[in-house]
């Protein structure tokens, strides 16, 4: 389908999904939003995705709520109107790049600020240039943190880091940003794409299927008890045995002495 504010393509495996809104540093408006869970949609939907790239174009990644679209809602009077529908919206983007049974990777450059911060959290993993610069922006409106950021954050930095960032609102580099687990890794800024690149067609050979799956454990882990959890992998296994092309080609490619050619199923 056509999009307005994103860039999308599908190329060797790989969606390419591009906010593009660059005059506006890719500011999250209720269109853009509803267009990223409507991209995401359709990896779901296409057997031909086997991995997902988001990232930013011209000079950011996103740097987070349209603040004209704040003020806009301040002066007409009705400033819940501009959360109301586009939090929903903006949850249901997030819950979708989660949810994805595909791994998903965020390359940042730029800004990455507030729900921009946080969609990015909600990506698998996340690749940064060393310029790129983050902050949980948020307080400085007086507001609280959205996008799940409450959720993902302490799960990766711990409470007290969680509450430092969002507390203050400031900055921190992609280095620190790599410390902290936030980002998987920093890189020169004229390598983000060589290296993103490269990570996506790792991941656009390997076997989707079980990649879906272990995202599933992934978040179901914070939930459950260890035997729950250990029961849960139990029954996936038998299912991924059960279901999947790549699990054969998998112990054939290991007792053939040769890489495995896995389709994705």
């Amino acid at each position: 389908m056509a999009y307005k504010t994103i860039l999308f393509k599908v190329q060797d495996h790989i969606a390419h999904l591009t906010l593009n809104r660059p005059d506006q540093l890719n500011a999250l408006n209720e269109k853009l939003i509803r267009e990223v869970t409507q991209a995401t949609e359709e990896c779901a939907e296409n057997s031909a995705v086997r991995v997902l790239v988001i990232a930013g174009a011209g000079k950011a990644f996103c740097a987070g709520g349209d603040i004209k679209d704040m003020k806009t809602a301040l002066e007409t009077g009705k400033p819940a109107a501009f959360f109301e529908e586009p939090l929903r919206a903006l949850n249901q983007a997030a819950a979708g790049l989660r949810n994805l049974p595909k791994p998903v990777i965020a390359s940042i450059h730029g800004f990455a600020s507030g729900a921009g911060f946080n969609l990015a959290l909600c990506c698998d993993i996340r690749l940064a240039a060393e310029s790129a610069r983050f902050n949980q922006a948020f307080i400085k409106l007086g507001l609280v943190p959205d996008t799940g950021g409450t959720y993902t954050l302490p799960r990766i930095v711990g409470t007290a880091k969680a509450a430092e960032l969002f507390f203050t609102g400031d900055f921190i580099d992609a280095k620190e940003a790599e410390r902290l687990g936030i980002i998987n890794q920093a890189v020169p800024d004229d390598r983000l794409l060589e290296e993103t690149m490269k990570l996506a067609e790792k991941l656009a050979k390997a076997p989707t299927f079980a990649i879906g799956k272990i995202k599933m454990l992934l978040q179901m882990s914070g939930q459950l008890t260890f035997d729950s959890q250990a029961e849960l992998e139990r029954v996936t296994q038998i299912e991924i045995a059960e279901n999947s092309a790549d699990f054969m080609e998998g112990v054939k490619a290991f007792l053939e002495k040769r890489e495995p050619k896995f389709s994705g199923l």
